[in-house]
């Protein structure tokens, strides 16, 4: 028998299910301390069905400490892994470090041989220059004793009016040679003087210096955690519909600093549509009202830049099957059944309250309805929030309850009972 058989029959009677309700409409099981069904709303403190154990309370504490105990063994093993990873890592580090240096070395010791033959070719024209250099002065020189003996001769036969030419010539010819000298000089700075080559960065520098860039970057940019409150845009929050800036719950931050948030009150009590229709969130009047209506009336100019147009997947309600319809590209939108379970924790944190100005308007087709059995703040009572998933049937939308169950049953999408909480896309860098 295996180690693993023999695991499973040790604690074969004691792996039991613990107590737990289950629904009696959806049939659906719950923890012992949920209140309500989340799919059909059916209180489950009045009606439900408990397991039982079938074995004792001091068993299952044996199991789980057993299950501690290997938990905090493979807890060490992994350490000793993790440590001895380190070690490797360290090893081959150092390992390219000295690969690095030998490579360096090699590189200087070629550029100390062409360094040899640069300098033997520069002598030899240097040699070269000083050569033809030389003959030239050589031959001025010639030239020189020439010009004197002629103008001595001059002097004695036939002596010219101006006693100053024999010593003008003798100038001319000096500056001359003068030149000459000058222009051998000059010829050999040149020739002698290297070029000065660009210092290019090695590949290290380059990759130190980039992270330099990001970290400085990093560091002018404000730092926000999922759960923050952001304030972006302004909305009629009070009853006589003066504005206020608009608080936004971050919920996820993906790695270029995109967030998506959602607004921290129910804005307002629109319909899901405004008509009584088999609809999808694609021609859905509130998805209209949302990206025209309240975009312009919520957000200026800038801040309308700024907000990202998401690409928005609308799948179909799991649980009936319903349409969900295509997907959209939108600035604003509503949550849906599944981003309603995966960014709130819990049933409270989904709970929605809705603002003074959301509480005051007066709607054909019902007033926007508060709850006055939750748990009392100083907000007032809840409301129920929509969400952009499709009902049970076409004609209605899913909607997260007062209590914050959410509900994929969902209400007729006529109703403007429900409050709206819109959500967008914003890069935390912009604000």
């Amino acid at each position: 028998m295996s180690e693993n058989e023999e695991e499973k029959s040790e604690w074969e009677d004691v792996l039991v299910p613990l107590p737990e309700k289950i629904c009696p409409k959806c049939s659906r099981k719950y923890p012992l301390t949920e209140k309500y069904c989340s799919e059909c709303g059916t209180n489950l403190i009045e009606e439900n069905e408990l397991g039982k154990y079938r074995k004792t309370e001091e068993q299952h504490k044996q199991y789980e400490a057993e299950q501690q105990r290997r938990s905090e063994e493979e807890r060490r093993n992994q350490n000793q892994k993790i440590e001895y990873l380190e070690e490797e890592n360290r090893r081959m580090r150092q390992k390219l470090e000295a690969v690095e240096e030998e490579s360096i070395r090699n590189k200087s010791s070629k550029k100390g041989g062409f360094a040899k033959y640069a300098i033997i070719a520069l002598l030899l024209a240097f040699g070269i220059v000083s050569y033809k250099m030389y003959d030239k002065i050589q031959k001025l020189e010639e030239r020189a004793s020439v010009a004197t003996a002629t103008t001595v001769r001059t002097d004695n036969n036939d002596r010219p009016s101006n006693p100053n030419v024999k010593i003008n010539e003798n100038v001319n010819i000096q500056e001359t040679v003068n030149k000459t000298q000058s222009e051998q000089t000059d010829e050999q700075t040149k020739i002698t003087k290297p070029k000065k080559q660009p210092k290019i960065p090695s590949v290290r520098q380059q990759q130190t210096q980039s992270q330099q860039i990001a970290a400085a970057r990093q560091s002018t940019a404000q730092h926000y955690n999922v759960g923050d409150i952001i304030t972006f845009g302004s909305y009629p929050f009070y009853a006589d519909g003066s504005e206020k800036a608009i608080d936004w719950i971050i919920l996820d931050i993906d790695a270029n600093n995109n967030a998506l948030v959602i607004s921290d009150y129910a804005l307002d009590n629109v319909s899901y549509n405004k008509e009584w229709v088999a609809i999808t969130w694609e021609d859905s009047s509130i998805r209209k009202w949302l990206n025209n209506k309240f975009l312009n009336k919520a957000f200026s100019t800038e801040q309308r830049r700024k907000i990202i147009s998401s690409r928005i997947a609308n799948k179909d309600n799991a649980r009936y099957n319903t349409r969900g319809g295509n997907a959209t590209n939108d600035k604003l939108f509503l949550l849906s059944i599944e981003e309603a379970n995966k960014y709130f924790n819990s049933d409270e944190s989904r709970i929605a309250y809705p603002t003074p100005y959301a509480k005051s308007k007066k709607s054909v087709n019902g007033d926007l309805y508060v709850s006055s059995s939750d748990v009392s703040t100083d907000r007032g009572g809840s409301c129920w929030w929509w969400l952009r998933s499709p009902g049970d049937l076409q004609y209605a939308a899913a909607f997260v309850l007062s209590a914050g169950f959410v509900t994929a049953h969902g209400r007729d999408v006529g109703l403007e009972d429900g409050g709206v909480r819109a959500a967008l896309k914003i890069n935390l860098n912009n604000l």
